[in-house]
């Protein structure tokens, strides 16, 4: 015979981690890959598409406001862009425009939030997918068109279009490298990677062209060596050592072998020259204005209007007609311009942000989609230097980029530690 102790047993605290990957519904999937189409492409009835599904993401909002809200308090800092322009009304010479600037700016980042707290990333990067599938479709159509002119009716001008195969060609090798997807989906995503990065060559960007080889190759590498590192301690910070080694070799090669002595000969090799295809005169004249508005700007859309003079005379000096709000091709001069240098400094901040959270995310758990996010955020970075990508919405190159922190910020929400407090079985203890 045998007797339970009297004694309960202390309790031991147990550290565990939530996990919540629940999929969204499928309609809600479908819902989010229109909404991204309506901004990849223009076709007719775009817009008042645009603005029907913001109604259905309010109302989505509404019946999922449980899992969304934390997420969107977490994301605080995609709001700051939106609030000061909102603010801006009240020194901005065209008050109505920062108003509906500002309202657009809340919406873009709004609907990322929405989407990245329900969708998982890997529908996410399908619906990114099937954007690039139509887009690509329409690319083909008016390809001659594009070799051309340089620009697609459909995608918008080069590099804007480049930057969209882009997108498209990691999406499809994401859909195409995941063994979850239906079998014959995988093989349209991976036919379309090598379509893509032909049309990427059809715009005669040479910048685009670099980065897409340069994607591919990390892509590659990420799938057979980087995801597999893993599993070894201190591998992956010898492969990062040995590859910017390798880099830092690799420029030395190229500058050695294209006789690469100076500036102008180094962009000379990619098809560029001093003034980076005009843009020094856009970029000159965005110093000027911002020296007169150093601090707040000339408020949010309130530069490239209709009858301001230097606006004008850069539209018209570019080519293009009167009143054409042609854009500082500059993420950064553009909001320093119509915000400030406190607007600059938010900007700044947001991607920095971006980029360490979705670096982090990808950083402590390796995987493959992770690493499409994190590749199509430092594609989109590199080219805020000479297009307007991120100072901008309702455009898939700041959509995908914001989606790579908040999906980051999911993912760290929805596997945080917590403790729990388990008390052992008691011992049975014989009896006398």
């Amino acid at each position: 015979m045998t007797a339970i102790s009297a004694t309960s047993p202390k309790p031991i605290r147990v550290r565990a981690f939530l996990h919540d990957d629940t999929p969204a519904p499928l309609w809600i999937e479908g819902v989010t890959t229109l909404w991204f189409l309506s901004t990849y492409a223009h076709f007719p009835g775009d817009t008042l598409l645009l603005y029907l599904l913001v109604l259905v993401f309010f109302a989505i909002f509404f019946f999922h406001r449980d899992r969304i809200l934390p997420i969107l308090f977490r994301c605080w800092f995609l709001f700051t862009i939106p609030f000061l322009c909102g603010l801006s009304v009240s020194w901005a010479a065209y008050p109505s425009e920062a108003f509906r600037e500002a309202i657009f700016f809340f919406l873009s980042s709004f609907t990322v939030v929405i989407i990245g707290s329900l969708l998982t990333m890997r529908q996410i990067l399908r619906a990114f997918f099937f954007c690039a599938l139509v887009g690509t479709g329409l690319a083909i159509t008016e390809l001659s068109v594009i070799q051309t002119t340089q620009t697609s009716d459909y995608l918008g001008q080069k590099n804007f279009y480049a930057m969209k195969m882009l997108i498209g060609m990691i999406t499809a090798f994401a859909v195409a490298m995941n063994k979850q997807e239906h079998g014959l989906l995988r093989i349209v995503a991976l036919a379309l990677v090598p379509i893509d990065f032909y049309l990427v060559t059809a715009a005669n960007s040479a910048t685009s062209l670099v980065l897409g080889l340069l994607a591919l190759f990390i892509l590659i590498f990420g799938q057979l060596v980087w995801v597999n590192a893993r599993n070894i301690q201190g591998l992956r910070g010898i492969i990062v050592g040995v590859s910017i080694g390798s880099a830092a070799a690799g420029g030395l090669v190229a500058m050695g072998a294209f006789n690469i002595t100076s500036l102008d000969s180094a962009l000379g090799v990619i098809g560029k020259d001093s003034t980076f295809t005009g843009r020094t005169a856009l970029w000159d004249q965005a110093e000027r204005t911002s020296a007169e508005h150093p601090l707040l700007g000339v408020g949010a859309a309130s530069f490239w209007q209709y009858d301001v003079g230097d606006a004008q005379t850069l539209s018209l000096n570019d080519g293009k007609g009167a009143g054409t709000k042609l854009g500082f091709h500059n993420s950064y001069l553009e909001a320093q311009v119509h915000l400030g240098y406190i607007g600059l400094s938010l900007l700044v901040l947001v991607v920095i942000i971006t980029l360490w959270k979705s670096f982090l995310g990808f950083w402590r758990d390796v995987t493959f989609e992770k690493l499409c996010f994190f590749v199509a955020a430092l594609i989109v970075f590199s080219m805020t230097f000479t297009e307007s990508l991120i100072f901008a919405y309702f455009h898939p190159g700041i959509y995908i980029f914001n989606l790579a922190a908040v999906t980051a910020i999911v993912l760290g929400h929805r596997r945080r530690p917590v403790y729990v407090n388990l008390v052992p079985e008691a011992a049975p203890v014989p009896a006398e």
